[in-house]
């Protein structure tokens, strides 16, 4: 098989990273860890409207195919985990559970609490919810007592941005706003700042991951595609996108094949 020049190191900078980046090898004083924990990620968790287009329906997931999800997770023996589980385990080497597995809902849609929040209760897991600060309290979103709710029974509340733009072609002090300011409503409505941001639309830059971390947050998820995770790497995690079509086999699939 020819490889091309720009293939070529692409694949030999994917190699290199696994060869150092191995977990518990130390570099330079710096233990470097990677950790296999699939983040799954879900939009709506609903039955879609008649008028639906092809992007609502594919970010649709059924609470029927939703509870066969968590059903599925919980028979083979996936542990649900918190991102701050994930991040103790990359940054402190505290132990997860043998199959860990994080539940990521985006947008803050008012469904979460309807559908997702008492399922997961059900079945004795945990999730995260990734809210926008300007979309709280109107139709069709969650309101901050929902929110505060769903905190106080374990779940986490996550940082979505103010108003969910495309962060990477803001200027720097806009960007700083989208982040803090949606960090300082749920401290004010939930008591604590959250500690993780979703790029809004998953597009960001440079400067954006620096606002990210500057304005308190301890990591930051994409939407790039992975299930293999790096202390080197907190503020590009990877997720596991979530279809109406993934049924339990796919979802199987889906977290396992980087193994």
């Amino acid at each position: 098989m020819k490889f091309s020049r720009r293939r070529f190191l692409a694949t030999a900078a994917a190699l290199g990273t696994q060869l150092l980046v191995g977990k518990g090898v130390a570099a330079q004083g710096r233990t470097y860890r990677r950790i296999h924990c699939p983040i799954l990620m879900y939009h709506y968790v609903d039955y879609p409207p008649e008028d639906a287009d092809a992007v609502r329906m594919d970010l649709t997931v059924t609470p029927e195919l939703f509870s066969e999800h968590l059903l599925h997770l919980q028979t083979f023996g996936y542990t649900s985990v918190t991102l701050r589980q994930l991040w103790d385990a990359l940054e402190k080497g505290r132990k997860l559970p043998p199959k860990p597995v994080i539940l990521t809902f985006d947008d803050g849609y008012d469904d979460a609490h309807q559908h997702a929040f008492p399922r997961l209760q059900e079945m004795d897991m945990v999730g995260t919810f990734f809210i926008i600060g300007n979309f709280m309290d109107q139709p069709g979103y969650l309101t901050w007592e929902q929110a505060l709710e769903m905190k106080k029974a374990g779940m986490e509340i996550g940082n979505h941005s103010l108003t969910h733009p495309d962060m990477s072609k803001m200027q720097p002090s806009d960007q700083f706003n989208e982040a803090n300011i949606t960090a300082d409503k749920i401290k004010e409505a939930l008591g604590e700042r959250p500690e993780f941001f979703c790029y809004p639309l998953g597009r960001y830059n440079d400067m954006t991951m620096n606002v990210v971390k500057q304005t308190g947050h301890l990591a930051a998820l994409t939407t790039a595609d992975g299930t293999l995770h790096f202390n080197g790497n907190l503020y590009r995690l990877t997720r596991v996108r979530v279809r109406n079509t993934t049924n339990p086999t796919a979802l199987e699939w889906l977290i396992n094949r980087w193994i």
